[in-house]
């Protein structure tokens, strides 16, 4: 009898309610970027992948993050590798740098593991290195930051910005026959996770990272900018087994290959 009385007091809507995101009105959001708009890979990647998403990290800002050993690591390594090949680099001292500076605190499994991990950091720079040797640029950029103006005609009075880090970008400049400046580039992401390169997805809006890098070093301060390369290096696997050092290496060096795309005929001048 109770709930009888309940349900004719209150309408309620028993099996009919419907957790479908219905969208964001257009002139609210407009209103709320106050006209300053901050684009880059991963917002557009968020709102691609759900909707809702995109509303409740871009729009009401409700993202949280909480730091993991797996993030300390991954911030720890694109650190180190963004000056590591510097000529005044000093391993030691960017190490404890680092650590003197980040407010993660580590516990005694994972101050375990940071050892063994600092090691493989010191022989993964190593082998970075030599692989640079077999590489015709003869300038590099790190941990690169752009921020690139575009004008939206529909929206004019707009200021939009895309931004994103490059991890690294070899390139060389050179006068061509007419005069010009040609900037010849290849861009490097470190991944400290699974590669995934699938540009199939691209025109669905997904797997865009490294197009939205080729478009940020096109649309950079370089002249001339000609994109023969871009590629993601895996610089934390998993624990690599094998009988001696030299086996060792060998798997360490193959792990750390290039996974990524080049144009079908280099020129002579980008090689």
């Amino acid at each position: 009898e109770a709930l009888l009385n309940l349900v004719k007091t209150y309408p309620i809507p028993y099996l009919q309610y419907n957790n479908a995101f219905t969208g964001i009105k257009h002139d609210d959001y407009l209103a709320s970027l106050k006209q300053r708009l901050l684009l880059s890979y991963t917002a557009i990647d968020t709102y691609y992948k759900c909707g809702f998403m995109y509303y409740l990290k871009k729009v009401l800002k409700l993202e949280i993050f909480n730091e993991t050993f797996v993030t300390f690591i991954g911030s720890l390594y694109h650190k180190i590798l963004s000056c590591a090949f510097n000529e005044t680099f000093d391993f030691e001292k960017e190490y404890q740098d680092y650590l003197a500076t980040s407010t993660y605190e580590l516990n005694y499994k994972e101050k375990f593991l940071l050892v063994k991990l600092k090691a493989e950091l010191v022989k993964i720079i190593a082998i970075i290195k030599d692989q640079a040797q077999y590489i015709n640029y003869n300038q590099t950029l790190y941990e690169e930051n752009f921020n690139i103006k575009v004008h939206n005609p529909r929206y004019p009075h707009f200021d939009i910005t895309f931004t994103g880090y490059i991890d690294k970008i070899w390139y060389h400049t050179i006068t061509d026959e007419d005069g010009n400046e040609v900037t010849y580039v290849s861009i490097v992401d470190y991944k400290t996770g699974k590669l995934d390169i699938k540009l199939d997805l691209v025109p669905y809006g997904l797997s865009l990272q490294l197009p939205v890098y080729v478009y940020l070093a096109r649309h950079s301060n370089l002249p001339n900018v000609k994109v023969y390369g871009f590629f993601l290096q895996n610089i934390l696997q998993n624990e690599l087994k094998a009988d001696n050092e030299e086996e060792y290496l060998a798997q360490k060096q193959k792990a750390l290959q290039l996974s990524g795309y080049i144009i079908d005929d280099v020129p002579a001048e980008a090689e």
